[in-house]
Formats: C-alpha cells, structure tokens, sequence
C-alpha cells in the first residue's frame, strides 16, 4: 500500500511539472535565438546563373611525361540577399564536369564535382571577402592515373551585393 501511494504521488508530480512545461514559446526565440529579430521571411535573394567554360593543358603530377588537354564547363548558382537588419546572405551551388585526353597516351580523363557553400555577414559591411576551396576529382582510366586538381577562389561582395570573382590558386597532387 505505502508503495502505492509513493508511486502515486512520484506520478502526480511529474505530471504537473510536465504541465508547467507546456507553455509555448515566443516564435521569434525560436528563428532567431540572438533576439535580434531578423526576418527570415523577408530575405528575397538575387539569383545570378552562370555557365562558365573552361579549358587548361597540364601536366599530370603523377606521370612524368603526360600532358592531359582539359575542358568543360562550370553551372554557379549564386544567390545574394540581404536581411532586414541589414545582414548579407550568401549561396553558392557549382556543378563541374569535362574531360580530358592524354598525350601521348591517348587515354581519357573524367572530372566532375559538385560544390556547395552558404555564408552569412553582419549589417553596416562595406564589402565582404568569401574565399572557396574546390577539389575535384581527375579520374583516369586506373587509380594510377587519377588525381586532385584544388582551386581556391576568392569572392568579394560590395555593399549593394554584387560580386566579383577571381582565381586565387591553383594546385595538383595525386591520389
């Protein structure tokens, strides 16, 4: 019986501390923990698209003596926004493929990679600086001959968001 009513009152209490905690909280709290407020609703991106071709002759850092002869294209999904605080908001989705031809081997190359980025800026910024590291991966027709081809590129967004893009490095190793 004393077990009961312990189990009883061991249940009672739980329930009203469960009930306590069914309150709702303020939404805002929720999107926005900073409190500040900022408006997620109204961000309305800026979407620029561009297929950007590409095209390179290099050596092969693994096999002294290939040359591989390189093209294909780039799609960059670029979306620019800013928030009502004033803050910027940056996304990036970049898909890569082309191919490549060995000389003198004659063999065939693979490259394909697919990219994506999000980057966020407080208000009152004069230009904001985003720098990516791509790799991509060169498959040949074996292990052998495949490898990493990485590019840095660096981004800077003006203050009316619109953005510029240069290559800032280049590198290749093996697998």
């Amino acid at each position: 019986m004393k077990r009961n009513v312990v189990a009883c009152a061991y249940t009672i209490l739980a329930v009203s501390l469960l009930a306590g905690c069914q309150e709702m909280s303020d939404p805002g709290k929720i999107l926005d923990p900073s409190g500040l407020r900022w408006n997620p609703d109204a961000i309305v991106y800026t979407e620029s698209i561009r297929d950007v071709p590409w095209s390179s002759s290099e050596s092969h850092p693994c096999n002294a003596g290939e040359t591989i002869a390189v093209e294909g294209s780039s799609h960059w999904v670029i979306q620019t926004a800013f928030d009502n605080l004033g803050g910027f908001h940056y996304k990036v989705n970049i898909i890569s493929k082309g191919t490549g031809l060995g000389t003198p081997s004659g063999k065939t190359y693979r490259i394909s990679e697919h990219y994506k980025d999000a980057e966020n800026a407080p208000g009152n910024f004069t230009s904001y600086i985003i720098y990516e590291t791509m790799r991509l991966k060169v498959d040949g027709p074996t292990t052998a001959d495949d490898y990493w081809k990485t590019t840095i590129v660096k981004i800077v967004v003006n203050a009316q968001g619109v953005e510029t893009m240069a290559v800032d490095s280049e590198s290749n190793s093996c697998s």
